[in-house]
């Protein structure tokens, strides 16, 4: 069983349908994105924040939660 097989199911995909003046946040740690095509005639406004969290809700580089 890979990766794939997990987060390919249903119950872990969200999928947005966009409206004017929508806004969606995620946390690049802890999901894995992308995007379908979009029309390029449509405008696309994309900004990042970074915020800046006590080590208690990082992943240290070990790989395990840290406590």
């Amino acid at each position: 069983r890979g990766l794939g097989d997990v987060y390919k199911r249903q119950g872990f995909i969200y999928t947005h349908e966009w409206q004017i003046g929508d806004v969606v946040m995620w946390d690049n740690g802890f999901l894995m994105h992308r995007r379908d095509a979009f029309d390029p005639a449509h405008n696309r406004l994309l900004k990042r924040t970074t915020l800046k969290l006590p080590p208690d809700r990082h992943i240290v580089p070990s790989g395990n939660p840290a406590t």
